[in-house]
């Protein structure tokens, strides 16, 4: 049964369709209470089910197995972790994983695109009042754009087609460079208007809201600064885990990764003061002369630019962010129990491309008090029930939320950027054995908002712009009817970075863009936590969190958050039965700060979905 929302959320709510459960066919054994015992049994084993199966999934499942594991508290049970796909191009293929280890194919997740944990992004956010302002007359000049395109049939490919010509042919013409590119832009036609579903809409409107309350009363320097130095501390966390726990316990060298990002600037003031935000931040950095920046990256003098400025940020990581996601899924498969014994824990995938995405969530609350159970519905008509349900299914997370009724506490909406990847076919004889000095780029490069590393010897990838240009389902005539000038843009700095490569020996051409949806919260700060909904009967929906909202910093937060999300929900666990109906259970910012992996602490509060509870005029 759908729960009732107060305030604007119960507006918002009350628009979207919802229902009771469905009947349902359990592939596994039944359903358990999460009630914990005060004995000294060891209570029966709980089954999660975490609706995501890329990076923000995955890390979860992990954090809650070396969470579990670290704690070693015998109040606690076995963990049934259920892994289940919830995003329309999450990529599925969990049955090659089973056959081959190669796993699922995240055709537009942050798994497979990411290439930087960039500590000095953290620095930045969005929900500012002079970004609203710019918004304005772009979104106009946009939403004009778009109407006259629909009206009188002009193609939405005739521009950027002639421009992906002329780059391909004048690669080294400095007209092309002459001013940095727009980074973030607003498509109200395709997610207002007739490419997007009701629900798309509604979810565009609850993120709208948000995002402009937040950026214009919230949107000043001192509030942006307190976001900016939450971002930065999950950033430094995320990092840690990295460098210190994963990559070392999986025995990468750093081979694997290279760490230090030159940061390029336009004009000498504009390096000056990246400098001294990196300071005002506690981030280490420093100047280099250009002489100092072309030896760190010869390629940088190819740019058809006279004055370039650089600044080294010695923290930034450049690696390849599936390599390191698909390791996680190996330690998932360790834990991975093929007994379908409730008492014994485990991992189980469940995201196989024959099965399809999650569709809806509905929760069945039980007339003593006890435990409700969810029921999971995939595409397929397949169903799982599960004792407590997260949610991470990236740019489907806000959708899913609206079938429990709890889409208030996710006003997320999917930032729209693209990954470019240069791959030099010669090259790969190259291997693992490889040093800087033989890669395509030696060092991690930001510019004019794009981020540019090599992900392996013979691969480069290019990776940026944030567009609000709807939900994108992978029907190509959708994908389409959304122009960008993001694939040309990528294509022009690729070309000039590489452009003395033969042509026979590397692919660079604009139409292996990948768009990636990054679902990007209003006040750019993740959404992590334990969510608050009710029935329509008025009971309490006990074991529900969310993990999304990263946005561009994906990769750079999700170990962090993961830990977050892991260390509520065995907090959730470990509270007697007569509390989970009470305040101690929810929401999650009434408990003790989240242990951060680099030993710092996090007020809950900071990233927790009440954030959002009571509308749009809550305070972020």
């Amino acid at each position: 049964m759908a729960p009732s929302q107060s305030g604007i959320g119960w507006m918002l709510s009350s628009l979207w369709p919802t229902g009771s459960s469905h009947g349902s066919i359990r592939h596994h054994s039944s359903s358990t209470s999460a009630a914990i015992t005060n004995n000294n049994e060891k209570p029966a084993a709980v089954r999660i089910g975490i609706v995501g199966g890329g990076i923000m999934g995955i890390t979860v499942a992990n954090s809650l197995i070396e969470s579990l594991q670290k704690k070693n508290d015998p109040r606690l049970p076995n963990l049934q972790i259920i892994m289940l796909e919830g995003d329309h191009q999450g990529g599925g293929g969990m049955t090659e994983f089973n056959q081959n280890k190669h796993g699922p194919d995240w055709k537009a997740a942050t798994a497979r695109n990411a290439n930087t944990i960039a500590v000095g992004a953290s620095m930045h956010v969005l929900s500012t009042r002079p970004l609203v302002y710019s918004l304005l007359s772009n979104g106009i000049k946009d939403a004009i754009g778009s109407l006259q395109r629909q009206l009188f049939g002009q193609s939405n490919n005739t521009s950027a087609e002639a421009s992906n010509k002329a780059t391909k042919t004048n690669h080294s013409n400095p007209e092309l460079f002459a001013k940095p590119p727009p980074f973030f832009a607003v498509k109200p036609y395709y997610c207002l208007g007739p490419p997007a579903t009701w629900n798309e809409r509604l979810a565009f409107v609850n993120f709208g809201l948000h995002f402009w309350y937040t950026a214009l009363v919230h949107g000043g320097r001192t509030d942006a600064k307190a976001r900016a130095q939450t971002l930065v501390q999950l950033a430094k966390a995320t990092r840690h885990k990295f460098v210190q726990e994963i990559a070392p316990k999986h025995g990468c060298t750093s081979n694997w990764y290279a760490e230090g990002l030159l940061s390029v600037h336009r004009t000498e003031q504009a390096a000056q003061h990246a400098l001294d935000e990196c300071h005002e931040y506690g981030l280490p950095a420093r100047k280099l002369s250009w002489d100092e920046a072309i030896q760190r990256e010869p390629r940088l003098q190819r740019l058809p630019i006279d004055s370039l400025y650089a600044v080294l940020r010695p923290l930034d990581i450049a690696a390849n962010c599936e390599q390191y996601t698909r390791l996680l899924l190996d330690k998932c498969q360790q834990y991975h129990n093929d007994d379908d014994d409730n008492d014994n824990g485990g991992v189980h995938f469940d995201y196989s491309s024959d099965r399809g995405k999650v569709t809806r969530i509905d929760y069945d609350a039980n007339d003593d008090g006890s435990n409700g159970t969810y029921t999971i519905q995939q595409e397929s008509g397949r169903s799982t029930q599960v004792d407590v349900v997260v949610l991470a299914a990236g740019a489907e997370t806000p959708l899913l939320a609206q079938t429990l009724g709890v889409a208030s506490q996710i006003p997320t909406y999917p930032l729209r950027g693209f990954s470019y990847t240069a791959v030099v076919a010669k090259l790969r004889s190259w291997g693992h054995h490889h040093s800087s000095s033989n890669q395509l780029l030696q060092s991690a490069i930001a510019m004019d908002n794009l981020y540019m590393s090599s992900v392996k010897p013979w691969m480069a990838r290019l990776t940026g712009f944030g567009e609000l240009a709807g939900f994108q389902r992978q029907q190509q005539e959708r994908q389409a009817a959304a122009p960008s000038e993001a694939p040309r843009v990528l294509n022009q700095y690729a070309q000039a970075l590489f452009g003395d490569i033969a042509p026979d020996k590397i692919n660079i051409a604009p139409e292996t863009a990948i768009p990636c949806l990054r679902p990007m919260s209003p006040d750019d700060l993740p959404i992590v936590g334990a969510l608050v909904g009710r029935t329509n009967g008025g009971k309490k929906m006990k074991g529900l969190f969310v993990h999304t909202g990263h946005g561009t910093l994906g990769w750079t937060t999700a170990y962090a958050t993961a830990d977050c999300c892991a260390q509520d929900i065995l907090d959730y666990l470990l509270l007697p039965p007569e509390k989970k109906d009470g305040d101690d259970s929810s929401p999650s910012d009434k408990k003790a700060p989240f242990s951060l992996p680099d030993g710092s602490t996090l007020d809950r509060k900071l990233i927790s979905p009440s954030r959002f509870q009571f509308g749009w005029f809550a305070s972020p």
